[in-house]
């Protein structure tokens, strides 16, 4: 059993239902709900009984008792990585693009700091053009980026790819093809150089823009204009409010986000870091971690 699965467990005790629970952990659904079958099945027995129609969680009388060995297993936990802390910080500079660091970051990297609390994090958001010199100079640890480019000293590794995607507020006949989008309502991101050759091949590299957008922080807000769309990642699609969402008949490719590090770095926070984002990903099943 993981501390994952039992602040899970105790999160849904806490809050009453797993809706509450799933939004004071910062996850979907269907992975806290993921998160307590697998510590059942490990246990083998029920935690929680099941019937439909009724929202409120009550305890099987297994899960009673095991409340309170829970509580004590993951307090012990908590001692026993104090004893790897030993009061001492370790710094962790981590830069990743706007993108990842509005719509997927925050939740991952809050359960990361809260497992491992003797690491203290240091995060900048950068494009990925700029990053490359700054992991290089060491001034950067690890940088999450969406472009692909040479350094001699860099190594640059796949971490997922994810379906690109139209968001609207106008509902449209789902899916939909390219030709049938109006460029002047459209909201501009550049998201990479692939998807710029295949947004000119559609559009023939058109300035009759709604809005050229560079701030993740402002979508939602033009988005709310009316008529507006654009062609986002899903990780993006699935965190905005009051949109639809639609998919691509011969849409761009998949977008693919990589993280990138220093050739030969012993720093072990990197690694410790790298599996754990890649696991909580996993969590998305509209993400492929690679």
């Amino acid at each position: 059993m993981t501390d994952l699965e039992l602040e899970a467990f105790l999160s849904v005790i806490q809050n009453g239902s797993l809706s509450k629970a799933a939004i004071e952990l910062y996850i979907t659904q269907p992975a806290l709900s993921r998160r307590i079958k697998n510590l059942e099945n490990e246990l083998g027995y029920e935690l929680f009984k099941r019937r439909k129609g009724k929202k409120e969680v009550e305890l099987t009388s297994q899960g009673e008792l095991f409340l309170p060995l829970a509580r004590k297993y993951l307090s012990l936990l908590k001692e026993a990585k104090q004893i790897k802390n030993n009061d001492q910080k370790e710094t962790f500079l981590l830069a990743s693009i706007g993108s990842v660091s509005t719509y997927l970051l925050p939740s991952i990297l809050q359960t990361f700091l809260k497992q491992n609390d003797y690491i203290k994090l240091c995060f900048h958001i950068y494009h990925s053009f700029e990053v490359y010199k700054y992991v290089e100079e060491k001034q950067v640890d690890l940088a999450i980026v969406s472009h692909q480019m040479y350094y001699k000293n860099i190594q640059t590794i796949p971490l997922f790819s994810e379906e690109m995607v139209l968001v609207s507020k106008k509902q449209y006949t789902n899916p939909v093809h390219p030709s049938e989008l109006d460029v002047s309502h459209e909201i501009r991101i550049p998201w990479s150089p692939e998807y710029d050759i295949w947004h000119d091949y559609w559009f023939q590299s058109s300035t009759d823009y709604a809005v050229n957008l560079d701030e993740m922080s402002l979508l939602e807000y033009f988005l709310s204009l009316e008529n507006t769309w654009a062609i986002v990642p899903i990780s993006i699609a699935k965190k905005l409010h009051s949109i639809h969402i639609n998919h691509l008949i011969d849409g761009p490719e998949k977008r693919v986000i990589y993280y990138i590090k220093r050739l030969n770095s012993q720093n072990k926070i990197i690694d410790l870091f790298v599996e754990h984002l890649q696991n909580q990903l996993k969590e998305f099943d509209y993400i492929e971690v690679l």
